[in-house]
């Protein structure tokens, strides 16, 4: 053999768990390499004949590459015999609606068959012990699903009409898939368009038979609902996915036999992701009263697998899906995994004693071929979730072929566990297999096998005592990882056996304590009523002692669809988060609570930047330390900062009070600058863009530069020339606010034009004053006369007054280079109070820009009247809110204003707030 093949696969064998290269490239996963160097014997200093390498398909390509021979160009590679995660799960089975209550009832041994429900037929009229008389069953019993009859269709977009037509078995399937698509964190709008395959075992068609006679023929809805093939087609359609569609009929194998299918199609790269399910429906009696002639149902209505009164099953009814992935790719995206699938195998019967008569032949030799398949020896194999329908010549064919392949290596003593799930809730037909496989991973996932029900001592034709063999009759614990099989029989001869493994522990499974923070909690639903019943399930869940509230919030978050009623919690822990929830279902509002309805286009998102005045020591403090976007930014900022401000930006945000710079106008900007930036870039990050950017002041050169005109470093110039400049007059001016419309402001300031002047109108009844101190003392001392309110601001200076003047010329001339782009996102001047172009953003703007009034209200006016309606006020403390919500409700618009920080407040707090209003309010939040 080719030293360089040796080499090759000796180096993946040494690697074991890790991802080596080059296997990857062909599509072999690190954990199949390692199988299969296994299997095959390779390791350090041993051989293999070079045919048998290369006569594997992906092997055959990289054994070729080692060897230095040109490897062939595979267009989709395949995963060959790669592991299979079980990522997600749901079921609707009798006595358990969900994964939690079923896993109860298996816990707690519960029995899930009743009588017949009087809505289904009257069970009186039927039932007659005589199994010779014509038109009447044997049994009173079954399992059934309640509310079969109920379906939320406007959840799924469909007409009164169609959903009355459709078969509940497309009902239960399309809410069963859809929840077990949010457990596996997979929001379906993700899915749209994906090679998602959809598998699903389905054979009976009571409904259908139900509808197409009489007079319902003539309804073409009918014959969509009815169609056993739209079982799949159905979800593969609503769900918009594109992978193969497949209905499987094998009778009680069906849903055993399509997540075989689906591990196939996986593993060919033909599907990405499959979907796989089993239902069942039990709507009439005839079925029943014809198997009751056959003798296969038991008259106690309880299967009984593998005792001595093993002497039939109880039908029943119920859905139950899966979702699987490739296990690499399940571990690369950190999803949860129930159980891992390590092969399967499917056969038939052929010619046996009749055609419902189970062939134990075949069914040793499926055991083997999917043992062999899984690279799984049988002796390794510590439970089988049988087929074990409870019949007098299947329970002892199923054992004594089990017995034949699972003694194979097995130590002497060593016996492996059965059971049958068909104890607790009956014999699901297509269904039964997703029932059993379902049981099986969540056993695995809890580390902890049910009992088998009604076994009380074994059939005697079992021979039990002989075989390798016991029945599981308490529920129990174990430790470690376990091997497990699962079998399904078809009554016409299909066999199917899965063979699944405990999922290796992943990154999710580690979570550590959770830091002191602030979480939010998204909820969201079709309609007002699901959304008040999603909220009292997220109550109920708080209150469970081991529920965790990152795990609660994640999940939520990451992995649920968003859907158009909405509301978002936001708390310090899962206690704060539960009382928001029951204020809100007891009609109280209050902070940390947010609702609202995504109706049509979501609003439109405005950043308004703050001017100088907002800013404050320590800001973006805790942001720094905990968001690594916004520190990023603001350590970009920083180094372009630093040799125009001779000192860190970092270092004065990290200054207390008595230390800080942040009220000298050459640091106060720039640090306002770089805080601006990276708020911006921190919604952003969040999937918070803005529609348009509006700015006050100095806040005018963050809005350019986030709207795409400036460069980073063309606005740092900008800031540090401008806040250089300006830092000459501090000391030399004041500033007011007045409670007046412009024009009166302009009137109240005749004979004081060289002293003092308008400096910003911010509202309608919000002016600012600025110039002289001496000169506006005086004219302040004229409104409070007149009852006017105003008040002086917090600064030594005058900006956009007279004073300004000597300063624009040289400006202009620090920035007579200035060349800015073309505008991404539409910018409105605080200048002209118009929309602007990129192209004008130049030195003469700038220069005009420092001198002339600020005209934020008529800025904000317009952007109201083009229909904006949602400001997120990016600075340090919400200055500009007061101002925009006067501006909204002068103009008769409802609209929304949300702080990025404030003052004296949890900066995380703030911001997760806001996003919780804006999620509420329809907007999109990229939640990774």
């Amino acid at each position: 053999m080719n030293r360089n093949v040796k080499f090759g696969i000796a180096r993946c064998w040494n690697a074991r768990a890790r991802s080596t290269w080059p296997f990857a490239q062909y599509g072999i996963d690190s954990v199949v390499a390692t199988r299969i160097a296994g299997e095959l014997e390779i390791a350090l200093g041993k051989s293999l004949p070079t045919t048998l390498l290369w006569d594997h398909p992906s092997l055959g390509a990289l054994a070729r590459h080692l060897a230095g021979e040109a490897a062939p160009a595979l267009a989709a590679p395949a995963i060959i015999d790669e592991p299979i995660a079980i990522i997600g799960m749901s079921c609707r089975f009798p006595g358990a609606d969900g994964l939690d209550a079923f896993w109860q009832l298996l816990e707690a041994g519960g029995d899930a068959i009743t009588e017949v429900p009087a809505e289904r037929w009257d069970v009186a009229a039927y039932f007659d012990p005589d199994a010779t008389r014509p038109g009447k069953m044997t049994t009173r019993w079954g399992g059934f699903v309640a509310g079969i009859d109920r379906f939320d269709r406007g959840f799924f977009g469909i007409s009164p009409r169609e959903a009355a037509r459709m078969d509940p078995q497309q009902r239960m399937l399309l809410e069963v898939a859809w929840e077990a698509l949010e457990d596996a964190g997979l929001p379906v709008e993700q899915l749209a368009g994906s090679r998602t395959g959809v598998f699903v075992g389905i054979s009976s068609s009571d409904y259908g038979m139900l509808q197409l006679s009489g007079s319902e023929l003539a309804d073409a809805y009918a014959g969509t609902g009815s169609a056993l093939s739209n079982a799949a087609n159905r979800l593969s359609y609503a769900f918009d996915l594109r992978g193969p569609s497949l209905a499987i009929d094998t009778a009680c194998s069906s849903s055993l036999v399509a997540i075989h299918q689906a591990c196939r199609s996986l593993r060919a790269g033909e599907s990405t992701l499959a979907v796989v399910g089993g239902v069942n429906a039990v709507l009439s009696p005839e079925v029943t009263i014809n198997f009751s002639k056959a003798g296969f149902m038991a008259p106690d209505g309880r299967c009984k697998p593998f005792d001595a009164r093993a002497d039939g099953y109880v039908r029943s009814e119920g859905a139950g899906v899966i979702v699987l992935k490739p296990l690499s790719r399940a571990r690369a995206d950190g999803d949860k995994t129930y159980a891992v699938i390590r092969g399967s195998a499917i056969n038939q019967d052929g010619r046996s004693n009749g055609l419902t008569a189970p062939n134990r032949l075949a069914q040793e030799d499926v055991l083997r071929e999917a043992y062999r398949n899984a690279g799984v020896s049988p002796a390794a194999v510590g439970y089988v979730e049988a087929h074990g329908t409870g019949t007098a010549l299947g329970d002892p064919i199923e054992a004594h072929a089990l017995g034949a392949v699972l003694a194979v290596g097995r130590a002497p003593g060593e016996r492996c566990a059965i059971g049958s799930v068909k104890g607790n809730i009956g014999h699901l037909e297509s269904a039964a297999g997703i029932a059993g496989m379902i049981k099986t991973a969540l056993a695995l996932h809890h580390r902890a096998l049910p009992a088998s029900l009604h076994f009380a001592s074994p059939n005697p034709h079992l021979g039990l005592d002989a075989l390798p063999l016991h029945v599981q009759d308490r529920f129990a614990s174990f430790t470690g990882s376990l091997v497990a099989g699962v079998s399904s029989f078809g009554f016409g001869g299909s066999n199917a056996h899965v063979v699944l493994e405990t999922a290796p522990p992943t990154a999710i499974d580690a979570v550590g304590e959770p830091l002191p923070r602030t979480w939010l909690l998204p909820i969201s639903a079709r309609s007002p009523e699901a959304l008040q019943a999603q909220l009292r399930q997220h109550v109920e869940l708080a209150a469970d002692p081991h529920a965790r509230v990152d795990a609660v919030c994640a999940t939520a978050s990451l992995r649920r669809s968003h859907l158009p009623h909405r509301l978002a919690l936001v708390g310090a822990n899962l206690a704060e988060l539960a009382a928001h929830g029951r204020a809100l279902l007891a009609g109280h509002a209050q902070p940390g609570l947010h609702v609202g309805q995504l109706a049509g286009a979501r609003p439109s998102i405005v950043f308004a930047f703050a001017g100088q005045g907002s800013q404050r020591a320590g800001m973006g403090r805790a942001l720094l330390a905990h968001e690594p976007v916004f520190r990023a930014t603001v350590e970009r900022c920083d180094a372009l900062l630093r040799p125009w401000l001779g000192v860190s930006l970092l270092d004065e945000l990290a200054a207390d009070e008595a230390r800080s710079r942040l009220g000298e106008t050459a640091i106060a900007q720039p640090a306002l600058f770089a805080l601006q930036v990276g708020l911006a870039a921190l919604w952003r990050s969040l999937g918070i863009e803005p529609d348009a950017v509006v700015g006050h002041s100095v806040g005018e050169i963050a809005a350019a530069h986030v709207a795409g005109a400036l460069s980073l470093a063309q606005a740092i110039e900008l800031v540090c020339h401008r806040s250089r400049l300006m830092q000459r007059v501090t000391g030399q001016g004041k500033m007011a606010l007045v409670e007046l419309p412009a024009d009166e402001a302009a009137h109240a300031l005749r004979g004081y034009e060289q002293r003092l002047s308008i400096a910003a109108i911010n509202s309608a009844r919000a002016t600012v004053v600025s110039g002289d101190p001496s000169a506006l003392a005086e004219v302040l001392a004229t409104l409070a006369r007149r009852q006017v309110h105003a008040r002086v601001l917090p600064v030594d200076y005058a900006f956009h007054s007279p004073q300004m003047a000597p300063l624009c010329d040289e400006l202009g001339q620090a920035l007579a280079e200035l060349r800015p782009g073309a505008l991404a996102i539409p910018m409105i001047s605080t200048v002209t109070g118009t929309w602007i172009d990129g192209a004008a953003l130049t030195a003469g703007y700038w220069v005009r820009q420092l001198g002339e009034p600020v005209q934020f209200a008529a800025a904000v006016a317009a952007l109201v009247d083009d229909g904006h309606g949602v400001f997120v006020e990016v600075g340090p403390h919400p200055v500009l809110a007061a101002d925009i919500a006067q501006t909204l409700r002068g103009r008769d618009r409802a609209g929304h204003v949300l702080p990025s920080l404030r003052r004296g407040e949890d900066d995380r707090a703030i911001v997760l707030g806001s996003l919780a209003a804006l999620y509420a309010h329809g907007h999109a939040v990229r939640w990774t």
